[in-house]
């Protein structure tokens, strides 16, 4: 990928943005950017200078009532992904997709199972954390516990290694009794175990970051609050220096130069 295409890349992530944006304000649906678009909006202005994407959350009765706006009324152009539309969708979470555009990381090459959605935003559902230590330990167990039966029952293997992709596809056979189509459905009934109590804690269990971290006091999230990005405001937590603070530590310290490079080498293809 070239500086150019990386720019351009960054230009089409904030059209989809925009849609989102759009879209919860005309119907009243919460939502906040989380992780490293957050930290670089509050350190940065926009952008972390050597990333690409954007993530946003939204408590789980936004995050449904979302899924049903787009049924209808989402801007031509643009499609809403999650398990229950797409056979070939694996992820936990959904995504809003530009159309007749694609993006390829080398690794997906490897991975028979990919379907390329194009450049999409991850929107990642927000549901309760029990209050109590011991049950949230038994909860990211559980959580854990699946995850690890899903990555043998639906393998993406993103390996060169014959005998790798042989043991996956055994060990997939040996599960085969388990619809592959009931996975993600047992997946989300187990984040959401404890949205039918009122807790303290809110967490965004199906992103990449633990479980431990992620598990917030509401009053974090809050009202949402518009918060400059780039050229664009977006809706950010009320209290942004405390979920940063609990996600990354001294999050204003820059990471060793080094490391502060945008990785072009990642992408193989990318199409506008």
């Amino acid at each position: 990928m070239t500086q150019q295409e990386y720019d351009k890349l960054k230009t089409v992530q904030m059209e989809i943005m925009d849609v989102i944006h759009d879209l919860c304000v005309k119907h009243n649906i919460k939502y906040y950017i989380i992780g490293g678009t957050l930290l670089g909006a509050v350190r940065h202005g926009g952008f972390i200078p050597w990333d690409i994407d954007i993530d946003i959350a939204m408590p789980r009765t936004d995050y449904t009532k979302f899924k049903e706006v787009c049924r209808t009324e989402l801007k031509e152009g643009y499609k809403y992904r999650d398990h229950t539309t797409n056979k070939k969708y694996y992820r936990p979470h959904a995504l809003v997709c530009k159309e007749n555009t694609e993006l390829y990381a080398k690794y997906d090459l490897d991975n028979k199972r990919y379907d390329n959605f194009g450049i999409y935003i991850d929107i990642f559902p927000l549901d309760n954390a029990p209050d109590s230590q011991e049950d949230r330990n038994a909860h990211i167990k559980q959580i854990e516990g699946f995850k690890k039966f899903k990555r043998f029952r639906i393998p993406y293997v993103y390996s060169h290694s014959l005998t790798k992709k042989l043991l996956y596809k055994f060990i997939m056979l040996l599960l085969c009794w388990y619809p592959e189509k009931k996975v993600n459905v047992k997946y989300h009934q187990i984040l959401q175990k404890y949205n039918s109590i009122e807790t303290n804690c809110l967490c965004s269990m199906s992103s990449g970051y633990p479980y431990y971290k992620q598990c917030m006091s509401r009053n974090i999230y809050g009202v949402p609050t518009l918060m400059k990005f780039e050229s664009r405001e977006y809706y950010a937590p009320e209290k942004p220096h405390e979920y940063l603070s609990q996600l990354y530590g001294d999050y204003m310290k820059l990471p060793p130069e080094e490391k502060r490079q945008a990785n072009f080498e990642i992408f193989t293809h990318v199409k506008f």
